[in-house]
């Protein structure tokens, strides 16, 4: 994505990705949710930065729990370890 794209299409393709990401993992379809939510978290990159926006937090969680489903508790370990960071930073 350009720098030069508007906040709020950035906010619209968020909120597909997120939806479309939460139905595949209540599906158990963990390997498309943690793509869709990776996704996601470049778009919170590109609005926020990391760590600056809440939803960084949250969407870093949705992946740790992807991975963890997955068997994946290393990778899992590493995103839990980022939302507790994100969370600790957005309360400065």
């Amino acid at each position: 994505m350009g720098g030069d794209v508007d906040k709020s299409a950035l906010t619209a393709v968020f909120d597909r990705l997120v939806t479309e990401a939460r139905v595949k993992f209540h599906q158990k379809k963990f390997e498309e949710a943690l793509h869709l939510f990776k996704q996601c978290q470049a778009v919170c990159e590109k609005m926020a930065g990391r760590g600056k926006h809440t939803e960084f937090g949250a969407n870093a969680h949705n992946i740790a729990s992807c991975l963890h489903n997955m068997g994946e508790l290393e990778a899992a370990k590493a995103y839990y370890e980022q939302v507790i960071d994100a969370f600790q930073r957005s309360k400065m």
